[in-house]
């Protein structure tokens, strides 16, 4: 019977896992997570499992490097709500942030780390036209 390879998805769940692997899965493991944009997570992963000084500093860097791309997006997001909460200061008393953006904004300690892909929100259906107006002038003027 053979055993399957370790895979990211079994190291965000048992972080452990990586000090039982050799370089090479260790760097299979790399690629996979900054591949989905979750090397900052798996650093936090990680940091919550009490695991972080023994792994190797090749890993450490590069999950590092991640998280600091984490950082870097989490200020755009914010600087993209205030974007957003002026664009639409007229037009949309309230939203909700959802996905990948909520995520970032609920500071939820598992998903630290992780890269988000745009902004996506929730607005009521009788928004929705005054909405894409606004965003729609808003192109037009630039």
């Amino acid at each position: 019977m053979t055993s399957r390879q370790v895979q990211l998805i079994d190291i965000l769940c048992l972080p452990t896992l990586l000090l039982t692997l050799d370089h090479k899965s260790l760097y299979q493991i790399i690629t996979e997570a900054r591949h989905l944009s979750l090397l900052g997570q798996l650093k936090t992963a990680c940091e919550l499992d009490g695991i972080w000084d023994e792994l190797p500093l090749f890993m450490q860097q590069q999950l590092l490097s991640g998280f600091h791309s984490f950082e870097k997006q989490k200020k755009a997001l914010v600087f993209e709500h205030e974007e957003l909460k002026a664009q639409l200061k007229d037009v949309l008393p309230s939203w909700r942030y959802i996905r990948g953006s909520a995520l970032q904004f609920s500071e939820v300690e598992m998903f630290k780390g992780r890269i988000k892909n745009n902004i996506d929100i929730l607005i009521s259906e009788n928004h929705v036209d005054a909405v894409l107006e606004s965003v729609t002038q808003s192109w037009l003027a630039l």
